[in-house]
């Protein structure tokens, strides 16, 4: 089956470089899961949040593609498609407080309010508003990072940070999804010791405990680990101050139920980190 590919991540198109048989794994309206060999990689319409793993088709492909039961040999036709590079740009000067503070007044309006955004900072924990067991877990970790990270303890923030990997409900635990933000800090700014330092603590600690956590949790945070995030977490990271920005967060926030934010919160912690 050959499939009409518009746009496609640098990684999946590497991975599918030549026809490959597949397993579907999951199924969604506008996003369908498969595996091929070692690798995990998505199938989806425009409609659906972009990811290192994903692979976006023309409408009457993907309709194809999901009405086939079996495992069919996949032939990619990607020749014209747009290729998607997730890996975000090294930069040297490393983020402002001022930058944190426009951050977090951002969060308060947009992020979704039972999200890991909130545990982030003692700015927003403060916010008065009833917090889920979720957020209460998460902010044990959280706390403990900061503090580890302040004493310029990298291995132990790393490790208590890594204790998020698998922590809530969904495909994408939200612990996973904050880890995502947190790395992808780390690569943004990879001249700043604590950056360097906790990135590589947090990836000796974090890539045992990916079997842990779910198949697409892990999915994407090995795709973290490797330095491939969704663009969504780039253009935050990327953006200009003033309208940019507001567009930047407000397109990140609205990746899945509470994804987009528990990864602001990811972004918030470790920026906060790199500021103090």
């Amino acid at each position: 089956m050959e499939l009409q590919v518009t746009r496609i991540s640098a990684r999946a198109r590497e991975m599918l470089h030549r026809p490959v048989p597949f397993r579907p794994v999951a199924a969604f309206e506008h996003v369908v899961n498969l595996e091929a060999g070692a690798g995990l990689f998505a199938l989806q319409t425009g409609r659906a949040a972009f990811t290192p793993l994903a692979v976006e088709l023309a409408d009457t492909s993907f309709q194809a593609i999901r009405a086939r039961k079996d495992a069919p040999l996949l032939a990619l036709n990607s020749v014209d498609a747009d290729v998607v590079d997730c890996r975000i740009p090294a930069a040297n000067d490393g983020p402002r407080r001022d930058q944190l503070t426009k951050l977090q007044q951002l969060a308060a309006v947009l992020a979704k309010k039972d999200s890991l955004a909130f545990t982030a900072t003692d700015a927003l924990w403060a916010l008065p508003f009833s917090r889920s067991d979720v957020q209460h877990r998460a902010r044990e970790h959280i706390r403990g990072a900061a503090e580890s990270a302040g004493r310029g303890e990298c291995r132990e923030a790393g490790e208590a940070l890594a204790g998020l990997s698998g922590l809530g409900p969904g495909l994408t635990p939200a612990g996973d999804d904050f880890l995502l933000g947190v790395l992808a800090v780390c690569r943004r700014w990879p001249e700043k010791p604590a950056a360097r330092k906790l990135g590589e603590a947090l990836t000796h600690t974090l890539a045992p405990l990916l079997p842990q956590t779910t198949w697409l949790g892990a999915a994407l945070l090995g795709c973290g680990l490797e330095g491939d995030f969704s663009p969504a977490v780039g253009d935050i990271l990327t953006a200009e101050e003033g309208p940019a920005l507001v567009r930047a967060v407000a397109a990140g926030v609205a990746f899945g139920h509470t994804s987009g934010s528990d990864t602001l919160g990811g972004i918030l912690f470790m920026t906060n980190i790199l500021t103090s």
